[in-house]
């Protein structure tokens, strides 16, 4: 599929809301070339998170970039965007030709990744998405898909982005007050980015704020049944706050929330939806499914701010 196919698709894909909720997402495939194996390996990203495909156009060098990832500027539509080699983060084995550019936005961020080549764009159920193997060891990858019968590792964009930017939350946090509570609170978060975890429980630590966790949304959800069935009427006296990202295998955070607001026993406990994905569409479907508020990820401040409404 050429790359201006996948840029008009991009179009009609944000214009709607329909994968929202339906534990479905849309994957764009690329492929970065291994030296080492002398083979293409598959990588994914959420659709949502893609602004558009293109050729590698010339870019404009950055003094002094050696061993940081970023290879150069490009001026896109009036605003200047930081293109980064993805290959670097994967590994020095992968040593392809670039040809692709996937321009993505995700914080309110605009960035580029160089790739060697687009595959496809495919539809998948979350519950297809497997979290990543612990024998991996790599915080670059949430996540493993099977798609005709080849192996995708879907990439966490945002600690490549954290690891380019490395202090830029230390500030942030030392606003993060730590508040005497009149009642022992408890936040229970699913996320499976790494990144977004330590973030998370770095904030909740400064706050004084225990916590339990899970890594994906169905795992979150079995065990958030097992505190009701554990406590009935009485959770929400166990259970103060639930946060929850969107993009989580097995199931998303959209479905998660929905579930939870069809069991009276969670009546009264917040949810609350945080995410890098920046469009308002999301934003109007964590409405739709009840959330009580939907909070950018890596934003430690924002991040207390909102917890905070429902534990003073």
């Amino acid at each position: 599929m050429s790359t201006s196919n996948h840029a008009g698709y991009f179009d009609s894909v944000h214009e709607t809301t329909n994968l929202a909720g339906s534990n479905k997402l849309e994957l764009l495939v690329f492929e970065l070339y291994d030296e080492k194996t002398d083979s293409y390996q598959s990588y994914g990203i959420n659709v949502f998170k893609v602004r558009e495909v293109m050729k590698t156009p010339d870019l404009t060098s950055l003094p002094n970039s050696e061993n940081t990832g970023v290879v150069g500027m490009l001026r896109l539509r009036g605003q200047v965007v930081s293109m980064i080699d993805l290959p670097f983060f994967m590994g020095s084995e992968q040593k392809g030709h670039r040809d692709c550019l996937i321009i993505t936005e995700y914080n309110n961020n605009v960035q580029g990744f160089l790739v060697d080549r687009i595959d496809n764009i495919v539809r998948l159920d979350w519950n297809l998405i497997k979290p990543a193997p612990q024998i991996m060891n790599s915080n670059l990858i949430t996540s493993i898909a099977e798609v005709e019968d080849k192996l995708v590792m879907i990439v966490d964009v945002e600690t490549i982005m954290s690891r380019i930017n490395p202090a830029e939350h230390d500030e942030e946090f030392k606003a993060v007050d730590t508040v005497k509570y009149k009642k022992q609170p408890l936040v229970y978060f699913a996320e499976d980015s790494k990144t977004a975890q330590g973030l998370i429980v770095s904030t909740l630590n400064k706050m004084g704020v225990p916590y339990r966790s899970s890594e994906n949304g169905r795992d979150a959800y079995e065990k958030l049944m097992a505190m009701a069935d554990q406590y009935g009427k009485d959770l929400k006296n166990h259970l103060t706050v639930i946060l929850t990202d969107i993009e989580m295998p097995e199931m998303d955070g959209f479905t998660l929330t929905k579930l939870i607001r069809e069991d009276k026993r969670f009546d009264g406990i917040p949810v609350l939806i945080q995410s890098s994905l920046s469009g308002e569409s999301n934003r109007e479907f964590g409405k739709k499914v009840r959330a009580d508020g939907y909070i950018d990820k890596f934003n430690p401040v924002k991040l207390a701010e909102e917890i905070n409404k429902y534990l003073e």
